[in-house]
């Protein structure tokens, strides 16, 4: 209830100019509780979320609150610096998925793909070309993945930009020849 107020006191201000900055933007700074035991995880590297109310897609995460605003500041500002245009603080901005297309291409190597390297099955998750392999690494498992598909596929993937699914799937898929 006190977010959506925040959004809507924001929304009417937003009026009063064109340029918003995030100070404009309704903000939710929350520390996050462990999963474990409901205990704040006041050592974590995201112990604490930083939001813009109604724009789910963007978040800072850190530390320490600072932290948490500075990422989430940083975000904003590469946004706006990308020359997206900003929606007006307080409004809901709906979520907007990457394209999948080269995961669709490649279904096939996909479906292959997750289970043996990554231990999850295709219909349990959604990708897209975006999605990276880091976002299913827990720690040091990147090395570990990397190392695993150079074992079962023969493809080194270790100079793939950001690591993303796609973009493997095509090198897996170029390597084996099925392209």
């Amino acid at each position: 209830m006190w977010d959506q107020l925040r959004a809507w006191i924001k929304l009417l201000l937003s009026f009063r100019k064109k340029n918003w900055d995030l100070c404009d933007y309704p903000l939710r700074v929350r520390c996050q509780a462990s999963a474990d035991d409901g205990a704040f995880a006041a050592s974590s590297e995201c112990a604490w979320s930083a939001q813009i109310i109604n724009w789910w897609a963007v978040d800072g995460l850190g530390p320490t609150r600072e932290a948490a605003l500075n990422d989430l500041r940083q975000q904003f500002d590469s946004i706006r610096s990308d020359g997206h245009e900003l929606p007006r603080p307080g409004t809901e901005v709906p979520i907007e998925l990457a394209s999948a297309e080269l995961v669709r291409k490649y279904e096939a190597i996909a479906r292959e793909f997750l289970p043996e390297i990554l231990g999850i099955n295709y219909e349990d998750c959604i990708i897209t070309d975006e999605s990276t392999l880091f976002e299913f690494d827990f720690g040091d498992e990147a090395a570990d993945h990397i190392q695993k598909v150079m074992v079962v596929y023969g493809v080194d993937i270790s100079d793939i930009q950001g690591r993303q699914l796609g973009l493997i799937f095509q090198r897996i898929s170029q390597s084996l020849g099925r392209d």
